[in-house]
C-alpha cells in the first residue's frame, strides 16, 4: 500500500479510541479533536521513521500522549482556560485540612468502609472524573499520568519537567482535594 492509503487505514481505525482517550485526559471535545489531529499529522510526517519495533496502535498512542503533555505545558506557560482550580487555590484548600501544628483538621469520614467496591458504581465514577476534572492542569496530569498511566514517578517528572519533591507534594495534595471533593459530591 501507498503511504496515504496506510495513514487513511490508521486514521480509519484508531481515531475514535484516540479521541476518546485524548477527550478523557483534557475534558475537552474541539482540543481533543485537535489533538488527534496533530497526531496523525505528525505520524504522516514521521511516517518513513516508524520502525514497526512496536505496533502501530502503541506509536500513535505515544505520539498522542506525547501531544497531551505537550498541551498541558503550554496551558501552564500562557494561562488557565477553564474553571478548575489553580494551584494557588488548590494549595489554600489542602492547607485548610490541617491545623496549626500539621495535625489533621477534621475526622476522616467512616462513609468510605460502607462503600468496598466503589469502582464499580457509575455513578461514583462519574464523580471521581469530575472531581479529577477539577484539579489544577499540572496536578490532573500528574495524577491521571500515575494512576491510569501507571508511569513512575522518575518518568512523571522528566515528563512535567519538576523535581520529585514537588511531584510527591502534587500527588499528596491532589489525594487531598480528591478525597475533599468525593466527600462534598459523593457522600
Amino acid at each position: 500500500m501507498e503511504k496515504n492509503e496506510v495513514i487513511t487505514e490508521w486514521v480509519r481505525l484508531y481515531a475514535d479510541p484516540m479521541y476518546d482517550w485524548a477527550r478523557f485526559k483534557v475534558s475537552d471535545e474541539s482540543v481533543a479533536r485537535d489533538l488527534v489531529q496533530d497526531t496523525f499529522l505528525a505520524a504522516t510526517i514521521g511516517y518513513d521513521s516508524y520502525s514497526a519495533s512496536s505496533s502501530v496502535k502503541t506509536w500513535l498512542f505515544q505520539i498522542l500522549n506525547n501531544k497531551i503533555v505537550d498541551y498541558y505545558r503550554s496551558r501552564k506557560r500562557v494561562g488557565r482556560t477553564t474553571e478548575s482550580m489553580d494551584e494557588e487555590q488548590a494549595e489554600q484548600v489542602t492547607r485548610s485540612f490541617f491545623d496549626d501544628a500539621g495535625n489533621w483538621a477534621e475526622a476522616t469520614s467512616a462513609d468510605w468502609a460502607d462503600e468496598p467496591r466503589l469502582m464499580d458504581n457509575p455513578v461514583f465514577i462519574q464523580v471521581f472524573y469530575q472531581c479529577i476534572d477539577d484539579l489544577p492542569d499540572t496536578w490532573k496530569l500528574a495524577v491521571t499520568s500515575r494512576y491510569q498511566q501507571e508511569k513512575s514517578a522518575g518518568a512523571i517528572c522528566k515528563e512535567m519537567n519538576i523535581t520529585s519533591s514537588n511531584y510527591w507534594q502534587i500527588i499528596h495534595r491532589s489525594k487531598l482535594l480528591l478525597k475533599k471533593c468525593l466527600e462534598v459530591n459523593w457522600l
